[in-house]
């Protein structure tokens, strides 16, 4: 696997991805409201997700190609709730600006988080052990693919039977970046892992403050 060019494909990558997770912030709010971070820092694996499934969902169902077109189309629909939630929900965007600060702290995280698991990544970009090979296979076949399930690469006249939604979520960052799955190979794993990490941060306030910190439970 060829390695990314440091700079313009990590910032591609950061920006699509936040680009994707900014439109779910108000949709995690209403879903997670109850919680100390208000889901805030969730969006970003929630937009992914909504996103993904969506874009598969309507290439499996209908006549419409899988490809950028229709990923760019299914990331307008978090924003189009977003804009409707603006609409009919103003209470949630007050207390969105309640938790600006935390937003600010999950997003530093994240920057920190993702540098260093594509510093990591970058030591071994090769394709050539474990499931690597498997899995830039399943890239791949996603990226060529018209419709879903894909066709299966190692297995001509079939389709995946693996399970690949969260190479389709990759996919959706890299088309959107505008990178080729050489570089979804790497910079997918560090996304992931910088999600998980906030995810994690988030998760550790919310259990914190849903009991008193006198406690020793907490």
């Amino acid at each position: 696997i060829s390695r990314p060019e440091p700079v313009p494909s990590v910032v591609a990558w950061y920006l699509a991805l936040t680009v994707v997770g900014a439109g779910a912030v108000l949709p995690a709010s209403l879903l997670f409201g109850g919680l100390r971070s208000g889901g805030a820092l969730f969006a970003k694996p929630l937009g992914l997700a909504l996103v993904a499934i969506l874009a598969w969902i309507v290439a499996a169902e209908t006549p419409v190609r899988y490809g950028t077109p229709l990923i760019v189309a299914c990331a307008a629909a978090p924003w189009a709730w977003t804009g409707w939630l603006v609409w009919r929900r103003p209470d949630l965007v007050r207390a969105l600006r309640g938790r600006l600060w935390l937003i600010a702290a999950g997003e530093a995280l994240f920057v920190a988080l993702f540098l260093v698991a594509t510093l990591a990544r970058m030591q071994t970009p090769n394709a050539t052990d474990t499931e690597k090979p498997m899995d830039l296979m399943l890239l791949t076949s996603i990226r060529r693919a018209a419709a879903m399930p894909p066709q299966d690469g190692w297995f001509s006249g079939f389709t995946l039977s693996y399970y690949h939604l969260g190479h389709v979520m990759v996919d959706v960052v890299g088309r959107i970046a505008g990178q080729p799955p050489s570089v979804e190979m790497i910079l997918g794993v560090a996304g992931a892992a910088a999600m998980a990490g906030v995810a994690a941060f988030a998760l550790a306030g919310d259990v914190v403050a849903l009991s008193p910190p006198r406690q020793r439970a907490s």
